[in-house]
C-alpha cells in the first residue's frame, strides 16, 4: 500500500459507525462536500465526521452562510 491509500484507510477508519445520522442532516452534508469532490463516497465521509463533531453541522452552517 502507498502512502495515499494508507491516507485514505485511515480516513475510512475514522468515521464512526456506532452514530445513528440524521439522513436530512447527511443529505445537506453530502450536498455541500460534493462542492469539494466529484465523489460520493467521499462526500459522505467527510459529511459524517463533521456531524459526528455537531450533529447540526450543517443546519448551522446554513444559519452562517445561506448559500450552501
Amino acid at each position: 500500500m502507498n502512502e495515499f491509500d494508507n491516507l485514505c484507510e485511515g480516513i475510512l477508519r475514522s468515521v464512526d459507525n456506532t452514530i445513528d445520522y440524521d439522513p436530512e442532516e447527511l443529505a445537506k452534508g453530502i450536498k455541500v462536500e460534493m462542492e469539494h469532490t466529484t465523489d460520493k463516497a467521499t462526500a459522505e465521509i467527510i459529511a459524517k465526521q463533521h456531524i459526528a463533531e455537531n450533529e447540526r453541522y450543517y443546519s448551522d452552517l446554513e444559519k452562517i452562510d445561506p448559500h450552501n
